[in-house]
Order: C-alpha cells, then sequence, then structure tokens
C-alpha cells in the first residue's frame, strides 16, 4: 500500500479553489429567486462534496467572525439542500379516446419519479376540441381527463400532456 502524501503535509494551510476570497452573498441559499438544475441522481454526492470547499474560511471576504459564521450556515444549508433535491420537473404524455355516446374519459398518471411532496400539474390536450382537467394530484401522480361539451355521436381521441413539478 503506498501512502498518500495528502493525508499530512507539515505547515500546510487550506486553500480556497477562488484566486481571492468571495463576497458573500446577501441573500441566503434557499432565498428567492430560485432556480432549478437537473444534475444526475448518482452525480448529487459529488455536487455536495464539491461545495465543501465553501467551507474553508479563505473562500470568503469578511471582517467580522459573525460573518463569517453566517456564511459558514448558509453553506450547511446549500450542501443540505443540494443533498436533499427532489425533481425539478417531470412531463410526460397519454392518449385518452372518449368512446360515442360519452363526453369524458380520464386516467391515472403515475409519475416517473415520484416527489417529496404533492406536485403542481398543468395539462392541454392537442387536438383544441375537449378541455382536458387534472385533479387529485399527488407526490406520485395526478388524475387526468378530456371532456367534450356534449357527448359524442362517434369515438374522439386526444393526446393529453402533462407537466408537474415539486409545489
Amino acid at each position: 500500500m503506498v501512502e498518500s502524501p495528502w493525508l499530512y503535509v507539515p505547515n500546510m494551510v487550506p486553500i480556497s479553489s477562488y484566486y481571492s476570497p468571495v463576497d458573500i452573498p446577501v441573500a441566503g441559499p434557499l432565498d428567492a429567486p430560485l432556480r432549478c438544475a437537473s444534475i444526475n441522481d448518482e452525480w448529487l454526492k459529488y455536487v455536495a462534496g464539491a461545495l465543501s470547499q465553501l467551507r474553508l474560511p479563505v473562500a470568503w471576504r469578511y471582517t467580522t467572525n459573525a460573518q463569517l459564521d453566517d456564511v459558514m450556515g448558509d453553506v450547511d444549508v446549500l450542501i443540505a439542500a443540494i443533498g436533499a433535491a427532489d425533481w425539478c420537473m417531470q412531463s410526460g404524455t397519454v392518449s385518452l379516446t372518449i368512446l360515442a355516446g360519452n363526453a369524458t374519459q380520464g386516467a391515472h398518471v403515475t409519475f416517473p419519479h415520484s416527489f417529496a411532496s404533492t406536485a403542481d400539474v398543468v395539462v392541454s390536450e392537442s387536438t383544441g376540441l375537449y378541455v382536458a382537467s387534472s385533479s387529485s394530484p399527488s407526490a406520485s401522480g395526478v388524475d387526468v381527463a378530456i371532456t367534450s361539451n356534449v357527448p359524442l355521436l362517434a369515438n374522439g381521441t386526444a393526446l393529453l400532456t402533462w407537466l408537474a413539478r415539486a409545489s
């Protein structure tokens, strides 16, 4: 076994990834406005680990220990948020056919990945002839439907598109 030279180096001091200290953001890491980033689930732990660089005091431009304590707390919140990241947005389609003599047809859609909480869902349909709707959203799926103003004389089919995001 080869001993790593990184285990101990006398007089070693931490070096930031930044050329010089950076300003402390005014907003907290979970304050609006927020952005959503899609990161492969397997890579998430590496992103959270890379953020540990922000735990080095030499990374920040600060004048008081209180400022440093505050930004270290914010870094912990940021790392925790990345580690607990939910699915940003998911979408899909379902073909629905209203049978002759009926005015509505519904289905249950199961999301490819469950959200941590109830999802917000938006639906639309492809023909413009029907009203698309959703009801009973949950973290794992939603009920969707297309509705005609009157019962149909012949079968009618539409492609319903759904878009879901964590609420």
